[in-house]
């Protein structure tokens, strides 16, 4: 897993890549975790924008992402 935070624009961009010759993931369940640790009171949103997953033969496969509201209180 890789990550390039980006605090100006508030954005973190996270990508996951398995090496060459592994087994591949589960159809279905979670990729990876997020875990966030609140600063502040206030509301926020995470949000999934561009998602690309492809096969092991390096074929895209469709997939969309989603938004959360998130409230610290």
């Amino acid at each position: 897993v890789v990550h390039r935070d980006d605090s100006e624009k508030g954005m973190l961009p996270v990508s996951l890549m398995q090496p060459p010759g592994s087994h591949g993931l589960r159809p279905s369940g979670p990729l990876f975790t997020l875990m966030f640790v609140a600063k502040a009171a206030g509301q926020g949103t995470v949000s999934v924008g561009k998602a690309v997953l492809r096969d092991p033969n390096m074929t895209a496969i469709e997939a969309s992402g989603s938004q959360a509201i998130i409230n610290v209180r």
